[in-house]
């Protein structure tokens, strides 16, 4: 750690950096797409969402990236417009033909999986996330008995206690020694 806080290297900025910091000045938030070629998981989230509309950022697992380009955009267009997403509350107009709920993402996560986020806010956890999590095709979420997705598409980035709270299975999770 950095004496006086930890703080990301801001100095040179290269193409990728500038047109995140454009998008949120034009746009009030950027999207941003991992994957590495053949491995799971891959995933999509926002950066500057909570600076603009002081609403929890949003990512999701295992969707293509227009797809889930679309979705944050309709979530980022609805807090805009002032909804409010809740940890644990079941939606069911997010996606269509499927419940849908949002979980609060554990900041032992973020450097893992939002790194990009903490560079843009230079904070190591000072912004909320919020994790869409969407069921299988029976409807059944990730911590309920009979999920049939297990190929580690969709992690579920919460805390000890959440996982608890949610009923979780001994289920595998990804590990925060990555």
């Amino acid at each position: 750690m950095v004496e006086g806080g930890w703080r990301p290297d801001k100095t040179e900025l290269d193409a990728t950096d500038r047109n995140l910091l454009a998008d949120v000045e034009k746009y009030g938030w950027h999207c941003l797409h991992v994957h590495d070629e053949g491995e799971l998981p891959y995933w999509s989230f926002s950066i500057g969402v909570f600076q603009s509309w002081r609403h929890p950022e949003f990512v999701v697992f295992g969707l293509p990236d227009t797809v889930a380009h679309d979705l944050l955009h309709e979530l980022v267009e609805r807090a805009k417009a002032g909804e409010t997403f809740s940890h644990g509350r079941e939606y069911d107009d997010v996606l269509e033909g499927f419940g849908c709920r949002f979980v609060r993402v554990d900041p032992q996560w973020y450097s893992q999986f939002l790194g990009y986020a903490q560079w843009f806010y230079e904070t190591e956890d000072g912004f909320p996330v919020l994790q869409l999590v969407w069921p299988d095709k029976h409807g059944r979420y990730p911590w309920e008995q009979g999920y049939t997705i297990t190929d580690g598409t969709q992690p579920v980035l919460v805390s000890e206690r959440d996982l608890a709270e949610l009923g979780f299975r001994e289920r595998e999770q990804p590990s925060s020694e990555a």
